[in-house]
């Protein structure tokens, strides 16, 4: 009999009114009444925002001669009374439970009566070769469906129907969680759980206690390695197997001394030796995990899968709008627009764990644009192409590459102001160079423009961004749709429409509002230096410039166009001017331009052509005496310096 023990227990107390929480740290005294002693807990104050759960734990000191007994429990709680009616006898199961040893069990994957051939594999005991090492996988829901759950592993059987050859030679046996649906490569990382300098096989079965037990989690698969290296080779001992659905054994043998360390495939096949397990149930509460689908949403709806250890048995998801779920894998629909933060307590016999993730799905179901013309879809995914971040103002979207396709992404919006310059980034999680492109649907006529409307583009890059000015002209004040497009460097640059081959397309929202901001003045220039003495200008103005003045430096030239040509008829520097006015202001920059006519050298007699522009090739910066220049590659083509 248990005459005293110390129990951690656990209660999950819901607070259903808000207002009862106070404002500053207090102590209060939670009087567990009608019991032979009186316990007091110090409890820091939380002030509750919306509907939560507070999982208080518990310690007592309770004799086994008064948990019969029939009784009630009172709380005072941040100053609200209420009565939680327990009878001990629960308190004494759980105690019992959590008292007695936990046995050890036996779990078999595999019953079949055929077995391998004295030459034939898969063999963990095969001495066809000198050495042979085999990796098998086991499911967790084979594992499950035996009766396993999560545990520690005390040792493993192989059943041998007739020994054949010699002893084995640095037997081991290794094992491995692992999330493969099937063996395709020998995988490393696995844990050493039993070595024997020499093994004899027996008839019937053979066990093998680990050094090393190993802790099994309940929900990953299971892989095991087994390993020898003979110097001589005789034939295989026959071990009893069973066929599986799925490709479940993985070998390689070789006459060698370095057949446990290689990574050579020898063969694989989906008949796996039955194996018999020693096992001993975990007698500790789940570590609570769990994942969603997303964590940004535009139709409310968000899926969260159970990733908690130690196999429970029930869970509560507190999805922070006042609803829950006792599904372990719920699908949630929210109706509001907002930040929600999520909890679950997951349980199982031996207690309860929670886990609280602050602020984690954000709701927003705002108005769309109109729908466009087309939508890209990706043709055939690869090797991470495609889009894991777009960063444009307040625009931050994480999502999955292009294995997704083609996203509507256009209930996150932004608003820009006309005029105005917003840095665009595109992220990706390709291992290879993107070509990658946006546009913005400025006239709102859901037809991407291809060269009025495109905002930004670029070759051959791995992650991206760049400058984006809004031009004036837009559709004020409406959702506009954006989509930003990125493919696989070899692949045709993306268009609006264009289906991409391994790559993705995603649509978001910007509404584009009146500037009321003077012009900050900025130009670009090209050539520099000029060799012909034409220059040409372009406006780089934010904020939506009315009118140009030019002043070029030479005393002669000016203009009010945007963007002018301008030739000087003399060798030198020149400090070009440009005032950008609006209705708000105006603003001045100043820069200087170098013309050099003289000493140029004959016209050659050819320039070659770029016939087709890919991935980066070309020339980026030539430094030969005092000539140091830096270029783009060969997008540009043939170029003049």
């Amino acid at each position: 009999m248990i005459k005293a023990i110390f129990y951690l227990y656990k209660f999950t107390i819901c607070i259903i009114k808000p207002t009862i929480c106070v404002l500053k740290p207090t102590i209060y005294i939670i009087d567990v009444q009608n019991h032979v002693f009186k316990e007091i807990f110090f409890i820091t104050c939380i002030k509750f925002s919306i509907i939560q759960s507070y999982v208080l734990i518990l310690k007592f000191f309770i004799k086994a001669t008064l948990l019969i007994k029939s009784k009630s429990m009172q709380y005072q709680f941040y100053n609200y009374p209420f009565t939680m009616k327990k009878k001990y006898i629960l308190f004494a199961l759980a105690l019992f439970f959590s008292a007695i040893s936990t046995k050890a069990a036996t779990i078999t994957i595999g019953t079949g009566i055929t077995s391998n051939t004295t030459s034939g594999y898969p063999a963990p005991y095969g001495n066809w070769y000198q050495g042979a090492k085999h990796q098998f996988l086991i499911l967790a829901s084979e594992l499950n469906a035996a009766g396993m759950t999560a545990g520690t592993i005390n040792s493993l059987a192989f059943d041998v129907a007739q020994v054949n050859g010699a002893s084995l030679q640095g037997f081991s046996i290794a094992l491995k969680h692992t999330s493969a649906p099937a063996v395709s490569v020998l995988e490393t990382g696995l844990t050493n759980v039993f070595s024997a300098a020499t093994y004899t096989q027996v008839p019937g079965l053979n066990n093998h206690i680990f050094s090393t037990p190993f802790i099994w989690d309940g929900i990953s698969n299971l892989l095991v390695e087994t390993c020898f290296n003979n110097t001589s080779w005789t034939s295989n001992t026959q071990t009893y197997w069973s066929t599986t659905t799925f490709t479940s054994s993985i070998w390689y043998r070789a006459d060698n001394m370095t057949v446990c360390s290689s990574s050579i495939i020898s063969g694989t096949s989906s008949q796996r030796p039955n194996m018999i397990f020693d096992w001993t149930p975990s007698n500790t509460p789940p570590t609570s995990n769990f994942s969603s689908s997303s964590t940004f949403t535009c139709s409310g709806i968000v899926s969260f899968t159970d990733l908690s250890t130690n196999n429970p048995t029930s869970w509560t998801w507190y999805f922070g709008d006042g609803n829950t779920s006792t599904l372990p894998n719920p699908s949630h629909t929210y109706l509001s627009n907002g930040i929600y933060s999520v909890a679950l307590v997951a349980c199982n016999a031996f207690g309860c764990d929670s886990l609280f993730m602050n602020n984690l799905i954000t709701v927003s179901t705002g108005v769309s644009p109109i729908a466009a013309s087309c939508y890209p879809a990706t043709l055939g995914y690869c090797c991470g192409f495609g889009i894991t971040n777009v960063n444009f103002n307040t625009i931050n979207n994480t999502s999955i590459d292009g294995a997704e396709g083609y996203s509507d992404f256009t209930c996150q919006q932004t608003t820009v102001f006309e005029g105005a310059s917003y840095t665009l980034s595109i992220g990706s999680s390709a291992q290879s160079t993107q070509n990658y492109a946006a546009w913005i649907d400025f006239n709102n006529d859901g037809v991407f423009n291809n060269t009025t409307e495109r905002i930004f583009t670029a070759t051959s890059q791995m992650n991206t961004s760049g400058s984006v000015i809004i031009p004036t002209g837009a559709t004020l004040n409406t959702p506009l749709r954006m989509r930003v497009s990125a493919d696989y460097d070899f692949s045709v640059a993306p268009t609006p429409c264009t289906d991409l081959d391994f790559g993705q397309a995603e649509d978001y929202t910007v509404i584009v509002t009146q500037n009321f901001n003077a012009p900050i003045a900025a130009f670009t220039f090209s050539p520099n230096p000029s060799c012909s003495g034409t220059v040409c200008f372009i406006d780089q103005s934010q904020n939506a410039p009315t009118s140009w003045a030019w002043d070029f430096g030479d005393a002669v030239g000016t203009s009010i166009q945007p963007n002018p040509c301008y030739t000087y008829a003399a060798d030198g520097v020149y400090n070009v001017t440009l005032i950008a006015t609006n209705t708000n202001g105006s603003d001045t920059i100043t820069q200087a331009v170098t013309i050099t006519t003289a000493n140029q050298v004959l016209a050659p007699s050819c320039t070659p052509s770029t016939l087709a522009y890919c991935c980066g090739y070309g020339i980026l910066n030539v430094n030969f005496n005092t000539i140091n220049n830096t270029t783009p590659d060969a997008v540009e083509g043939y170029q003049d310096f």
